[in-house]
């Protein structure tokens, strides 16, 4: 395992150790709904569109999470607001309430692999939210301790 692997391991707190496996296996489980729906009922290959909306959005996620290091204790943690609190449950009452009416009225035939898809794209982004911010907190560390 690489030096900065090792490092992020031992430092990360477990919240945002959980984080990333929770969205991995959300991921992977969606991923599976979809490969089989596509393989037995054949969806149509524009659906990709909606992973790429779910991309966008999960920028705009993102914004509402910062990951910070602990100088004394060297951790690294996950910082969320209100803000994230509300918009988690608005994608919540989304996915389960608006989501399928909204994508029925559309015409939108396989409307649960639309909103996978979607929420594919959402939590892929936040993963490489999380990655990229990780990263900095690493370099700017070994820089600090190169120096």
């Amino acid at each position: 395992m690489g030096t900065k692997k090792t490092y992020i391991k031992s430092r990360a707190e477990t919240k945002l150790k959980r984080k990333r496996y929770l969205l991995n296996g959300l991921m992977f489980l969606l991923a599976i709904v979809v490969l089989y729906d596509s393989i037995e009922h054949g969806t149509p290959l524009y659906y990709i569109v909606f992973f790429w909306v779910g991309l966008f959005i999960g920028r705009v996620y993102m914004r509402l999470m910062r990951v910070e290091h602990n100088s004394p204790s060297d951790e690294i943690t996950l910082i969320s607001n209100r803000w994230n609190l509300v918009f988690t449950i608005f994608l919540l009452l989304f996915r389960f309430f608006v989501a399928r009416q909204f994508l029925e009225v559309a015409h939108v035939v396989y409307a649960s692999d639309a909103v996978y898809l979607f929420f594919i794209g959402l939590y892929r982004s936040k993963i490489k939210g999380l990655i990229f911010q990780i990263d900095e907190i690493v370099y700017r560390w070994i820089l600090k301790y190169k120096s």
